[in-house]
């Protein structure tokens, strides 16, 4: 499939999809954070500028997928497709075509065929090191060395731009059958390791309305939508992820001495810049440090609001160990907060805990960030309280602590400044508010 395309940018002479290859978005196509402005599904520009760039003997992957009824997108509707995509991502190519939507315009299930996290953070410092581990990403390489040189500042820290970049609508299409298992994951031994459908959104990217269901597994940061969010000092543009779910199983696996990262039914790590809005993960999440039912960790900037999670969040170690904590920052929500911001969310989860612990909440495990309009179950929770709030950061829980019966009274969730006409709704047999479609 391998087949490649020379990247010759002539001003004024390409248009439509490859005119978004180049890595200034225009900005109609990054939200305005602002206001906290609802990102757009599709860049409202169609032709983008095309700058002359020295090209000469490099080459750029084919564009995956069909091409849409719109400029700049681009159709995935077979298991194919989407594999193609993957492998797109995979040579940072998509860094350089920001203004691309990928559009799913199917349902696709992938038949539990092992696939690999979309867009692994690599662990590169300089480009001696990405030369070394970037071995076939000839592409990519050359635009290191050329915009190093242009802009050396920039990429001190290489990593703020390797991930997904661009806008991932799922159009409410599903992706059934996700096997991430751990051969699959980057390396157990690599800190930075990431695991999910996406391994790394970079800054400014978008995925909406995208539901997945299936099994991740993974070392470091882990999720069933995606590993982490932005990177880095360079994280400027938060990404979003808006309307999205993941229906399954995040694990840690057995046999490892310890994790590298945060493990949550839809992100592993919201990484320093990461927008979370009307999503939900129906999942059973297993890990031992920072494990949530929907976040793993909820680091600088993030901000997540009218989320929900069910299921359970199993902490247990991967090995017994004499003295001193064996699993920690474990919450029904989120397993902790390093200044991030949960509004309008509630946990309807089981908390189970094997092992001794650190910080475990029914909301947060540990938190030194932000909550407002937040509820758990308290009767699945257990004896376990909110969670802990770190002294030294003023924050204090303002969550409440509901019964299973409570959880059903919309009046509590009004009184809470809940959007009950548009955002969440309680149908005849729900347990708990769930979000409009």
């Amino acid at each position: 499939m391998k087949t490649k395309i020379a990247l010759i940018l002539v001003l004024g002479v390409m248009i439509g999809l490859i005119s978004g290859c180049s890595r200034k978005s225009t900005s109609s196509s990054v939200p305005d954070t602002s206001q906290e402005a609802e990102p757009s599904s599709l860049s409202s520009s169609l032709i983008s500028e095309i700058e002359p760039q020295n090209t000469a003997g490099s080459e750029m992957p084919e564009l995956p997928g069909r091409e849409g009824d719109q400029p700049l997108v681009r159709l995935l509707g077979t298991k194919e497709e989407l594999f193609a995509f993957a492998e797109w991502v995979e040579t940072g190519a998509s860094y350089y075509c920001q203004d691309l939507t990928w559009q799913l315009d199917a349902d696709i299930d992938l038949e539990g065929e092992p696939w690999s996290p979309i867009g692994p953070l690599k662990n590169v410092i300089d480009l001696q090191e990405a030369q070394a581990l970037l071995e076939g990403y000839d592409y990519l390489i050359q635009k290191i060395s050329q915009e190093k040189e242009e802009n050396p500042e920039f990429f001190e820290d290489m990593r703020s731009y390797l991930g997904f970049f661009g806008t991932f609508d799922g159009s409410g299409h599903r992706i059934t059958g996700l096997n991430v298992p751990y051969e699959n994951v980057q390396s157990q031994e690599d800190p930075f390791s990431q695991s999910g459908f996406f391994a790394v959104l970079g800054a400014g990217s978008q995925v909406l309305n995208l539901h997945i269901e299936g099994t991740v597994q993974g070392f470091g940061d882990t999720g069933g939508l995606a590993g982490r969010g932005p990177y880095g000092d360079y994280a400027e543009s938060p990404a979003f992820v808006i309307g999205c779910s993941f229906t399954g199983t995040v694990e840690f696996p057995t046999g490892i001495y310890n994790s590298h990262g945060g493990f949550g039914g839809l992100i592993g790590s919201t990484g320093e810049n990461l927008r979370v809005r009307q999503c939900f993960a129906l999942a059973d999440v297993s890990g031992d440090n920072n494990v949530g039912g929907l976040i793993g960790s909820a680091n600088n900037n993030s901000i997540i609001t009218n989320c929900f999670c069910r299921g359970t969040v199993t902490a247990a170690p991967a090995f017994q160990k004499e003295g001193g904590l064996l699993v920690s920052n474990i919450g029904g929500l989120a397993g902790a907060s390093y200044n991030g911001t949960f509004t309008n969310c509630y946990s309807d989860t089981n908390l189970v805990i094997t092992a001794m612990s650190g910080p475990v909440g029914g909301l947060v495990g540990y938190h030194s960030g932000q909550d407002s309009g937040c509820v758990y179950n308290a009767q699945k929770a257990g004896t376990w309280g909110p969670g802990y709030a770190y002294p030294g950061s003023n924050t204090e829980f303002n969550a409440l602590a509901l019964s299973s019966e409570e959880m059903k009274d919309l009046q509590i969730f009004q009184d809470l400044g809940w959007d009950l006409d548009a955002v969440w709704q309680l149908e005849e047999g729900d347990t708990a508010p769930t979000l409009r479609s």
